[in-house]
């Protein structure tokens, strides 16, 4: 079995409303639009030693992978806790923590939803919260990851913001319920939108979840699934100039539900998909990872198609000459596991199980970070383990239930909705 990655190089893995376009939808019943503001002033602090494993790379010969993340910031893995019943209105604390150090901040003042998404982008860290369930005003918060400090962009009624990445000097937002992307400057003021109605399914509204730079290009992830009914259309990965904003590829994905995680390899862009709930707390297998050619824009198909169980999570890791994916799956007797993946020779490099469920996975310094949450219902933790054979190697209790965690590296892959609990 080959040697595992080098992983210092690992994976992660807003605003005011753009102008509202004539043909927006019924569906796309918007409210407001509006700008940033309020800073808040950070504290907190929880400590945990941290522990390095370091790995060793072999020279496969392979080619070498393009990474462009968007992300600059110094590494953290960010997360959300509560202490209640899991429902989608529980209040969350965010909480970032620094595998370097071995700290943890608390962002003071900021109370979000327990189903908010967790993403990295340019230098900062983005809670994604859509309120459209309570009532309330879809928004983003800007973090600092340094010291905690936020700004919000307040979106309006059903924009249900999944994803959002650095594209060049501008932030491009995915929102489910629009058929746009928003785009924002660094000061979070929006700017033109980049229209996807083209590719919408019968609703009006493309659904787009997932979005991926490369200069000069971008990959965008539209689910097209029916946002009333349900109703699946097939889903589509998107090839736009990012200077022209258009559309300058499509094609239909073998995959069923994207994730909105978009990596990079070689020539070859990989678009993960997450299983969907199922009867009695089963799930259905449509987890996996699809190869798209950038050459051609032609699909390999599901590279990881295990159509057995349920692959609920996944991450990229990378070292100078291969891709490898990190997955987290559920067994068809329902038994969490964690697995690596190389998406070059779709050799499975290393397994172990786990005795809690998880809802979010990454690798920094050398570990694999596991959002777990005990069976029974207890506190959670952010847990590091060796990517060789999954032992413990840094336990970051928790007060609560973690609900979402995204790992943050600088100039690796960020991105994709967290998988709910």
């Amino acid at each position: 079995m080959r040697s595992l990655l080098l992983l210092a190089l690992v994976a992660c893995t807003g605003g005011d409303d753009a102008p509202k376009d004539a043909d927006d939808t019924a569906a796309d019943a918007d409210t407001d639009t509006d700008a940033d503001t309020d800073t808040d002033t950070d504290t907190d602090t929880d400590t945990d030693a941290d522990t390095d494993v370091e790995t060793g790379t072999d020279d496969t010969g392979l080619p070498p992978v393009s990474i462009d993340s968007g992300y600059s910031g110094p590494t953290r893995v960010a997360f959300l806790v509560d202490g209640a019943s899991g429902t989608g209105t529980d209040p969350s604390s965010v909480v970032l923590y620094d595998p370097v150090g071995g700290t943890s901040t608390t962002v003071s003042g900021l109370s979000v939803r327990s189903d908010s998404i967790i993403d990295c982008a340019g230098d900062s860290i983005f809670v994604l919260e859509s309120r459209g369930g309570d009532g309330g005003t879809d928004h983003i918060l800007r973090v600092a990851p340094a010291d905690g400090t936020y700004t919000e962009w307040a979106l309006g009624s059903n924009f249900q913001p999944r994803d959002i990445a650095a594209v060049g000097d501008a932030f491009w937002v995915a929102a489910w319920g629009k058929p746009r992307l928003l785009t924002y400057d660094a000061a979070g003021t929006a700017g033109a939108f980049v229209d996807l109605t083209d590719h919408a399914d019968s609703d009006g509204i493309p659904e787009a979840n997932g979005i991926y730079y490369a200069s000069p290009l971008a990959y965008v992830t539209v689910a097209r699934q029916g946002q009333t009914d349900g109703t699946y259309s097939g889903a589509r990965l998107l090839e736009l100039d990012a200077d022209t904003k258009m559309v300058l590829r499509s094609i239909d994905l073998a995959g069923r539900f994207p994730s909105g995680k978009i990596t990079q390899g070689g020539d070859s862009v990989h678009v993960h998909f997450a299983s969907t709930a199922g009867a009695e707390g089963t799930v259905n297998a449509d987890g996996g990872i699809e190869q798209v050619s950038v050459t051609d824009f032609t699909s390999a198909g599901l590279i990881l198609d295990d159509s057995a169980s349920g692959v609920t999570q996944t991450a990229a890791a990378f070292d100078p000459f291969s891709v490898t994916a990190w997955v987290a799956a559920l067994s068809s007797g329902g038994a969490p596991y964690v697995f690596a993946f190389s998406l070059f020779d779709g050799v499975q490099l290393q397994q172990w199980p786990l005795a809690s469920s998880l809802t979010g996975i990454g690798v920094a310094q050398g570990n694999v970070w596991l959002a777990e949450n005990p069976f029974d219902g207890g506190s959670g933790a952010i847990v590091g383990r060796s990517p060789m054979d999954g032992t413990e190697a840094v336990r970051v209790a928790q007060s609560g239930r973690v609900r979402a965690m995204q790992v943050c590296v600088s100039g690796a892959p960020t991105g994709g909705e967290q998988t709910p609990e």
